[in-house]
């Protein structure tokens, strides 16, 4: 059987000044090509642009809806993924 492939939609919240540190929020909707929100299923924030100190990535599981958030984020660059119940990393577009 065939996995679905992923289209992520993700809002980036705009930065706020705490503690005189930038942070970040990131949140989005896990839909799957054919429009249905996929609930339920992990998603994996990895931040990208740093050397081999980068921090552990952050997990979180959708709602109902297929949404997600992350908070507190250290402004950077991120790679998202979606993992399946079985452990998979599922192919995003």
């Amino acid at each position: 059987m065939k996995k679905p492939t992923l289209i992520f939609i993700v809002t980036i919240l705009v930065g706020w000044q705490t503690f005189a540190k930038e942070q970040a929020s990131l949140a989005g909707v896990v839909v799957s090509v054919n429009d249905n929100e996929l609930s339920h299923v992990i998603v994996r924030v990895t931040q990208t642009d740093c050397a081999s100190d980068c921090p552990t990535p952050r997990y979180t599981t959708t709602d109902e809806r297929g949404q997600f958030y992350f908070f507190k984020l250290p402004n950077a660059s991120y790679e998202l993924d979606v993992i399946d119940d079985g452990g998979k990393t599922l192919p995003s577009p």
